[in-house]
């Protein structure tokens, strides 16, 4: 025999209940998973970000040990090279970067090695760098402004004698400084300065 009681129905011969759901418990249901999701969904952008953010750090320390290393080479096979380095940070236009011809491999003067990076130099204008990017197929992965500057390296000798910082004649600092992605204004890129130090063989 079965009885009501409050709408809810209860089967007393088997002594098992069955409360239906109304619509208060349905509604408070749904804003849990409603309130969970939009959580969720908070956090793509923020992890899409980060991981934008790691990529570009990846490329950017890739990049710089390579063209440092590369540099580094070509000076000192010739340390004549270092007097065509500017003796300070270039001053750069805080405008967008775009590719003015096709880009070559960057590699040693002498053909040595190059690596998977292509460069275009700057120069002329406000700025006096690289445009680099790394491709794949006709994609862009990334694209970058590389500054490149010299400075003094003072090394004390066992003898307690200095070399002369003005010379530059036994040692330099090959400073780099990347931004990125080259498509922004240089104000609003990631920025990440590097440094290599080169001594005469």
């Amino acid at each position: 025999m079965n009885s009501f009681n409050n709408g809810k129905r209860r089967a007393t011969s088997r002594g098992i209940r069955v409360s239906p759901f109304n619509m208060i418990e349905i509604t408070v249901a749904i804003g849990v998973v409603a309130v969970g999701m939009v959580s969720l969904m908070v956090l793509f952008p923020i992890g899409f970000n980060a991981h934008r953010d790691a990529i570009g750090e990846s490329y950017a320390s890739d990049l710089a040990d390579q063209v440092l290393h590369v540099m580094k080479y070509d000076i000192q096979k010739n340390w004549t090279k270092v007097a065509s380095l500017p003796a300070s940070k270039p001053t750069v236009a805080d405008d967008v970067r775009t590719v003015a011809g096709s880009t070559q491999p960057f590699k040693t003067s002498d053909g040595a090695f190059s690596n998977i990076y292509t460069a275009e130099k700057e120069g002329g204008g406000s700025t006096d760098g690289y445009y680099v990017e790394m491709k794949t197929g006709s994609m862009t992965d990334f694209s970058a402004q590389v500054l490149v500057w010299k400075s003094d390296v003072n090394v004390t000798l066992n003898n307690s004698t200095t070399w002369p910082a003005t010379t530059q004649n036994k040692a330099i600092g090959l400073n780099m400084e990347i931004s990125w992605p080259a498509g922004k204004p240089y104000k609003n890129r990631e920025k990440r300065c590097f440094h290599l130090e080169v001594f005469k063989p």
